[in-house]
């Protein structure tokens, strides 16, 4: 039994030594053995053109589903930053859309909000400065909603670069309409 064992084994090692290291599959098509008779035309594989790459990111180019909460957040990024505009140089017309506001959050004098009392002289509370006043508030939303955006473009798949630049530009875009709405629009 052992020397029935040993033969098979010696034998399959043998087949395994006169075998190449070829891992490719070789396809038989009506008798014909070699590959390359199989091909009506052989030539060198074309070669693309750099400038053909580029143009095929504007044709291949869809937007993803995350683009939308994307533009969305950088339209309420150019909205706050509108807003804070408006509040910085332009006050009445915010007090002029909306008569009722407090005007010691929403004031010119809203920077004293961060003091006790309302007065520098006292010191500083605790209050973490972007809750004291409307400036601070909208500027860090500014910040947080942008970045927010720009985090969400580069989420997922491996794209083109072209396509990172496309939903940038349509991001550029939701910023600048939500600032010219709020500034140029909403407070007129």
């Amino acid at each position: 039994m052992r020397t029935f064992i040993f033969v098979i084994l010696a034998s399959g090692a043998l087949n395994l030594a006169g075998q190449t290291a070829d891992t490719t599959v070789h396809r038989r098509c009506w008798g014909i053995k070699e590959k390359a008779a199989l091909r009506l035309y052989p030539s060198e594989p074309v070669k693309k053109h750099p400038l053909r790459n580029f143009f095929n990111s504007f044709t291949t180019y869809r937007p993803k589903k995350n683009l939308i909460p994307a533009t969305l957040l950088a339209f309420g990024s150019g909205a706050a930053w509108g807003t804070h505009e408006v509040l910085m140089h332009h006050n009445e017309r915010f007090f002029k859309v909306f008569p009722d506001a407090n005007r010691r959050f929403w004031g010119p004098e809203s920077w004293k909000n961060k003091y006790w009392g309302f007065d520098p002289k006292n010191g500083r509370n605790r209050t973490p400065i972007y809750f004291t006043d409307a400036k601070h508030l909208l500027a860090s939303t500014t910040q947080v909603f942008g970045f927010s955006a720009g985090a969400l473009i580069t989420i997922g798949e491996d794209r083109p670069v072209l396509h990172y630049v496309f939903d940038a530009g349509l991001s550029f875009l939701g910023y600048t309409a939500g600032n010219v709405i709020t500034y140029n629009l909403l407070f007129r």
